[in-house]
């Protein structure tokens, strides 16, 4: 994936992950900002999200939906690490 090339949102690197049919969200993991997390980062795997909204994303965590707004985000980034997103 070109990382940042056309894609300046989480949004638009969510959407592309999951409906690219050459890409496998599965493939990636998004880090997001989660008080109480050790320092503060949750990772959530590609393949735990559901849904991508318009001001948030739904994953699934133990059978309960979780709505994370996009201003949560971080990173998005493949499993070698390569980034796609950073928040600025």
């Amino acid at each position: 994936m070109d990382a940042g090339i056309g894609m300046t949102t989480a949004r638009e690197v969510l959407l592309r992950l999951m409906w690219d049919p050459r890409l496998r969200i599965e493939d990636y993991e998004v880090l997001i900002r989660h008080r109480g997390a050790p320092g503060d980062v949750k990772v959530i795997p590609g393949s735990s999200i559901r849904r991508v909204g318009r001001g948030f994303f739904v994953y699934d965590e133990g059978g309960v939906e979780v709505h994370i707004p996009y201003h949560r985000v971080l990173e998005v980034r493949g499993r070698g690490g390569e980034v796609v997103f950073r928040r600025g």
